[in-house]
């Protein structure tokens, strides 16, 4: 499998090649899914202006769809549309799109 494609794990090299700086954030966040079903709850282990690194908390992250919202705060005001760019058995990678 090639890095960068959906389902692919990125290599140390292409970790090095990102555009923003990652920062860890180790913190509690929410999947909203769009189907209407409850939030599910995530961890988000780094971020940057452009995408994050999640571990879901229920389930397994190829059961999520390629794209959600990740609410970062609890009221959910704070949130950024996601669109997954790998997946591994317990962590996705998204990236934030460009509105």
């Amino acid at each position: 499998m090639l890095a960068g494609l959906p389902g692919t794990v990125p290599t140390m090299q292409n970790r090095k090649k990102r555009r923003f700086r990652r920062k860890s954030f180790e913190r509690v966040a929410a999947l909203d899914l769009g189907d209407g079903s409850p939030s599910t709850k995530c961890e988000v282990l780094d971020i940057s202006e452009g995408g994050a690194r999640l571990r879901p908390l229920m389930g397994s992250p190829k059961m999520l769809p390629e794209k959600f919202i990740l609410l970062l705060s609890t009221c959910g005001k704070v949130r950024r549309n996601c669109r997954v760019i790998w997946r591994s058995a317990a962590e996705l990678g998204v990236q934030f799109p460009q509105l």
